[in-house]
């Protein structure tokens, strides 16, 4: 064995290792209070995208009981459609564990949905959300005035829609001050499960209050900061 065999190596290793992370740009960011269970918790969301143009939505919610994360990548398609690419759910409240994925391959139109080391391949056609990614899309239709609000999402290995009726416009508490909303109602809902969201039209309809109530129990969140980039206005609005 030679001088060189063994320097080679170490120099490819050392190169290997110096090479540098992709680049990352944040194109919004929000953070949270909230109620869950009772109990108190802080909530950030934020958009990043890379140099290699993969997006990662990101919402983590953390309280003394523990966190909840969930994170979106995704593409957008040559008409800037959201195409999910990954979705990863952890949840981790009073020692309870859960983790769900799903990876989607749009060669072959499926979806891979693993949950505690269990999987299954699911079917899917184009134009389908994950339950993060949804929300941005949301989002966009609301900046461009459309009213049918409707999205397939795959959610816990199943194929769902998602239905969005505006039931009013008002005028309430956050980021501390009175602001102006429009009300959503999540359909189907029932009096076992409901949810309801206030839309931000002057923060590019970010959630500004949510309120999930299921089992007698309800749940909030309400906006008390946003950071928007001139970039993520014009991203938006494409």
């Amino acid at each position: 064995m030679t001088l060189k065999s063994l320097i080679v190596p170490v120099i490819a290793i050392v190169l290997g290792l110096c090479q540098p992370a992709l680049a990352e740009e944040t194109l919004t960011l929000a953070t949270y209070s909230g109620k869950y269970n009772l109990f108190t918790l802080t909530a950030e969301r934020k958009l990043t995208r890379d140099d290699q143009g993969l997006y990662s939505y990101q919402q983590e919610s953390k309280s003394f009981l523990g966190s909840i994360l969930e994170k979106s990548q995704f593409r957008l398609g040559n008409d800037n459609r959201l195409i999910p690419h990954h979705y990863l759910y952890r949840f981790n409240i009073l020692g309870k564990n859960k983790v769900y994925e799903i990876a989607f391959d749009w060669q072959k139109n499926e979806a891979l949905y693993s949950k505690n080391g269990n999987s299954r391949v699911i079917p899917i056609q184009p134009g389908v959300f994950d339950p993060l990614s949804y929300q941005l899309q949301l989002q966009r239709d609301l900046l461009k005035g459309k009213t049918e609000l409707h999205y397939p999402v795959l959610k816990r290995g199943k194929l769902k829609e998602y239905r969005f009726e505006k039931i009013a416009s008002e005028t309430i508490p956050f980021k501390g001050a009175e602001s102006d909303t429009i009300k959503l109602k999540k359909e189907p809902s029932s009096q076992k499960r409901n949810t309801v969201i206030w839309l931000s039209p002057d923060d590019l309809y970010q959630i500004a209050q949510l309120e999930h109530t299921e089992k007698g129990q309800t749940n909030r969140l309400s906006l008390e900061s946003t950071e928007i980039t001139p970039e993520f206005r014009t991203w938006l609005s494409q």
